[in-house]
């Protein structure tokens, strides 16, 4: 039978060993977290670069209205970046990529978001920020937000008969009458059919007088969780209980 001093040492064996692959883990948690950082700080010069580059060649060779166009596309994506890259590449609150992309171009009072809490993975941040993006840039131009008291609805659910499917719905009010266009530009073509390509889901949009409206669908996640620390996360922490 080990005696006190033998159970002792044994004891403090085990916690050295312990502390040791503490360590082991914290120093390559931040040697994992040193190179996401450098990661997303070469991506950011990259945009940055592109722009530059862009000024440079297509200042004088294409309309002002595309270049800018293409600019605050380039800005856009460099805002999801900071905001993923904040969330340390995990799952991003859909109402913050939403509230941060309207509010980088109009006053918070121009626009209301309505639903529970919904966590969307880098993927579908990336996707949906886009999509927001092109519907935000539209309705500064033809739109709601075109008018001095327009207004942007932004609302979002999980369908009862879907579990854990998101339907987002964008209604605009108070802007000019809508005519639908004979022609879709870019950025209309890539809210119809970004969703569609990069996460399997659909869009539409209707021109409806009074302003118009988009509805967006994402279903149920199926394909394997991005990164590690991803899994087991609910996109609806509120209702099913997972992180948030």
């Amino acid at each position: 039978m080990p005696t006190v001093t033998q159970l002792a040492d044994e004891l403090r064996i085990a916690n050295e060993a312990l502390a040791t692959a503490n360590r082991k883990l914290a120093d390559a948690d931040a040697r994992h977290k040193t190179m996401i950082g450098e990661l997303n700080h070469r991506v950011r010069n990259m945009l940055a670069v592109v722009s530059a580059v862009a000024n440079q060649t297509l200042a004088k060779a294409v309309d002002e209205n595309v270049l800018d166009a293409f600019q605050d596309r380039l800005q856009a994506m460099a805002r999801i970046y900071k905001l993923l890259t904040e969330a340390g590449w995990s799952h991003l609150p859909f109402q913050e990529l939403v509230r941060e992309t309207l509010a980088a171009n109009v006053d918070p009072s121009r626009f209301s978001l309505d639903g529970p809490p919904l966590n969307l993975a880098p993927r579908e941040a990336l996707a949906l920020g886009m999509v927001i993006h092109e519907l935000a840039a539209n309705a500064l131009k033809h739109g709601a937000l075109s008018t001095a008291n327009g207004h942007v609805e932004v609302c979002w659910e999980n369908p009862a008969d879907r579990a854990d499917a998101i339907d987002i719905r964008w209604a605009e009010s108070g802007g000019p009458p809508v005519v639908e266009p004979q022609h879709r530009g870019f950025g209309m073509l890539m809210v119809e059919r970004q969703l569609a390509y990069e996460l399997q889901g659909h869009s539409t949009v209707t021109y409806a007088h009074g302003g118009l409206r988009a509805t967006l669908h994402l279903p149920p996640q199926q394909a394997p969780q991005e990164h590690e620390h991803e899994r087991g996360t609910s996109r609806w922490p509120g209702r099913h209980g997972g992180g948030g």
